[in-house]
């Protein structure tokens, strides 16, 4: 027979499995890791996306900055679908 207890706990232990990813990714991000960009992505776009996971917010791009860079970065169709998302630079680690 199901019983409100058993949906307590299961919720709580997803809660807590979610609660300890966070956490750790977390962590990871302040101690400055970051994802992989792939290794096709225009070198223009890589600089912008690295200059917005600059440890000091103060140093990020604003985002009217942001825009304007973008802008100037050849994201045509063909480049788009150039960039291969499986093949990635490695991640940046602290």
């Amino acid at each position: 027979m199901f019983q409100l207890e058993d949906l307590v706990s299961t919720n709580n232990t997803k809660i807590k499995k979610t609660t300890t990813t966070s956490i750790y990714l977390m962590i990871q991000i302040i101690s400055g890791a970051r994802p992989s960009i792939p290794v096709s992505a225009p070198k223009a776009l890589k600089t912008l996306i690295t200059s917005c996971w600059h440890q000091n917010p103060d140093m990020r791009p604003s985002f009217s900055q942001i825009v304007e860079d973008l802008k100037n970065i050849d994201l045509s169709p063909n480049i788009r679908s150039s960039i291969k998302i499986g093949a990635r630079e490695n991640p940046v680690s602290p």
